[in-house]
């Protein structure tokens, strides 16, 4: 039944897409939905940002922001919980490969619903202050998730825990590079062959 109702988002009915969104709005706001509901659902409704249908674009313009952006920030789940939404609905995004007619995946419209968000006149501040909070928190999580794993038996599985992370700081860079400029050294050192830290010092010792 859910996943009928998230392929009617992408049905040519106005209509049907209209009851479809209702539907995963209805769902996403009951408490206690499973992550994957979460996640299927998003993933369904943010192409739906650029319907035909402007009160469809805004409804769901709104649920978003509602989830992501809650105003005040008080109001909505604590930051670690709405940033592992925001992984979540990336990971799966990435996994369905779902493309519009424009060849726009639904990756490149989250990047999109992320820079508008912050670009809004009224709460852009508030939105770029919660982005900020997001990559923070990614990046701490990077570093512990590397610290917790690394010279132990789970070694092998810590590139699986990073991939997530590191795919939604994309998003977060493609729509706002500034972002993650304070974190790009490092990141680096993650993203580099080696363990992080390795060869720092020889490179110190060279620039002296």
């Amino acid at each position: 039944y859910f996943a009928g109702v998230c392929a009617r988002c992408r049905d040519t009915g106005v209509s049907v897409r209209k009851a479809a969104m209702h539907i995963l709005r209805d769902c996403l706001a009951t408490e206690g939905q499973s992550p994957g509901i979460v996640d299927g659902a998003c993933v369904a409704l943010i192409p739906l940002l650029k319907d035909e249908s402007s009160d469809i674009r805004k409804h769901v313009t709104l649920l978003l922001r509602g989830m992501w952006f809650p105003q005040p920030p008080s109001a909505g789940l604590p930051v670690a919980a709405r940033f592992a939404q925001v992984r979540g609905v990336v990971s799966e995004a990435h996994r369905s490969g779902l493309a519009d007619r424009d060849g726009q995946t639904v990756v490149d419209s989250i990047a999109a619903f992320l820079r508008g968000a912050m670009g809004d006149e009224a709460a852009g501040g508030l939105n770029t202050a919660a982005c900020g909070e997001y990559c923070d928190h990614a990046v701490q999580t990077v570093v512990r998730e590397h610290e917790e794993r690394a010279g132990t038996r789970e070694e092998g599985g810590l590139n699986a825990a990073l991939l997530p992370l590191f795919r939604t700081l994309e998003v977060f860079a493609r729509a706002r590079p500034s972002l993650l400029a304070r974190h790009a050294p490092l990141l680096h050192q993650y993203l580099s062959p080696g363990e992080p830290g390795e060869g720092r010092g020889q490179e110190q010792q060279e620039v002296a």
